[in-house]
């Protein structure tokens, strides 16, 4: 997989194409990058099929991934396609379940515009749908480039930079206490975070990338709890808001049985970007649906907890030790 972080890197986009050679060219988005940005993106991208899905992880659907499978029919693409997903996180879980399935896998590509999936959903090789749960159904499959253009990111709104920068103070506290430092001292370019970020899920990817030895599970730091709040809401929580409770949760639980020294100030970190450490919600509806997550064995909870920065473990955890955090948290 190539990856290009830069301002200004859509320009490069012709010659990425050019080295896969492709049979052609299809194109996903979603309504509003479409309205915003499609035009300029088709510049350098002649002679494309697009379909314009709508916005929201009501996309991430069975339904959604037989309209694609029926059109990449109906337009006549082949296992040489290349299928570039255009957008924000859902778009790049949907495009990449549709291409990893279509003709049992086709070229694929990815163009993030939100900071949360430049930072983060762009690299990993995850896609999925929503089925009984949050991507309950998805596969592993890699993209043939990823190209971050950092200046979509000027068309966003405040709640969707700051939900992007919950997973890069994750990744910070996973692996690079210097980022840590940077976003403390609000001393940085948006392009080094989003490098910085990405290298660390890059590293840790690398050594697990299908998640058979458990170390790529160190990426879920505050997603169980942060999962099962948006499932609570209905999904009308902004993704990084909930993974941000979940990472206070986490962090509290560290506190617990590591002594993890740097729960108030990851804490006050979240606060100074905008995001929220407390949440209205029963901690036995979050405790119930813990013991579905995906990492939960035989209804055993699993998180990813920080002993300390650039330290996160994997283990089960108490349920009463979760109820304590979570009765700080949440209720």
């Amino acid at each position: 997989m190539h990856l290009i972080v830069e301002r200004g890197a859509l320009k490069r986009i012709e010659k990425e194409i050019s080295e896969i050679s492709p049979f052609s060219v299809a194109v996903v988005t979603e309504r509003r990058v479409a309205d915003l940005h499609l035009e300029k993106l088709m510049e350098h991208v002649k002679r494309a099929e697009c379909i314009v899905l709508e916005q929201g992880e009501k996309i991430k659907s069975l339904e959604t991934a037989i309209r694609l499978w029926k059109w990449l029919f109906e337009i006549g693409a082949t296992r040489r396609t290349l299928l570039l997903a255009f957008g924000g996180g859902t778009v790049m879980d949907i495009a990449g379940f549709a291409a990893s399935t279509y003709m049992r896998g086709m070229f694929l590509a990815n163009i993030p515009t939100t900071l949360l999936a430049q930072a983060d959903a762009a690299i990993g090789g995850k896609n999925g749908i929503d089925l009984m749960g949050k991507n309950m159904v998805g596969t592993f499959y890699n993209p043939k480039f990823v190209l971050v253009d950092t200046s979509f990111l000027d068309s966003l709104g405040e709640d969707e930079m700051r939900s992007g920068m919950a997973e890069v103070i994750k990744h910070a506290i996973i692996g690079d206490e210097r980022l840590l430092e940077m976003l403390e001292r609000n001393n940085f370019s948006i392009e080094e975070v989003v490098r910085r970020s990405l290298l660390v899920k890059l590293r840790i990817v690398s050594r697990d990338p299908r998640e058979e030895r458990g170390i790529r599970s160190v990426l879920n730091l505050g997603h169980t709890v942060g999962h099962a709040i948006e499932l609570l809401s209905g999904y009308s929580v902004h993704h990084g808001f909930a993974i941000s409770i979940g990472m206070a949760v986490s962090c509290r639980i560290g506190e617990m049985i590591h002594g993890f020294d740097k729960r108030e100030r990851v804490e006050n970190l979240l606060e100074k970007m905008g995001l929220p450490t407390r949440f209205k919600a029963d901690p036995d509806d979050v405790i119930r649906i813990a013991r579905r997550d995906k990492k939960a064995v035989n209804g055993r909870i699993v998180m990813a907890i920080p002993k300390r920065v650039g330290r996160v473990v994997v283990e089960e955890v108490d349920e009463e030790i979760l109820r304590r955090a979570l009765e700080e948290v949440i209720s």
